[in-house]
């Protein structure tokens, strides 16, 4: 089975958070951390934080918030 590897590059956004999409202003700036998205075809997602030290997995036919770090990922996936 082939997998899907990506890398994204952080962003924050030091004023207008949410604004950019409502023609605000906004002064977003690159970070020095990144997210690497290695996907196969499968409802299992297992996060990895290198930061955190800290591996989480959950089904995404069962969504259920955990309380930690995690369900900011969970969260997005609700929306897709």
């Amino acid at each position: 089975m082939r997998a899907l590897v990506v890398k994204s590059l952080g962003r924050v956004d030091l004023i207008g958070e949410h604004t950019d999409y409502a023609l605000g202003y906004v002064m977003p700036a690159a970070v020095n951390l990144y997210i690497i998205l290695v996907g196969r075809s499968s409802n299992a997602v297992r996060l990895q934080s290198s930061v955190l030290g800290e591996v989480t997995e959950f089904n995404l036919s069962n969504l259920v918030k955990s309380g930690d770090w995690s369900d900011y990922v969970e969260r997005h996936f609700t929306m897709c």
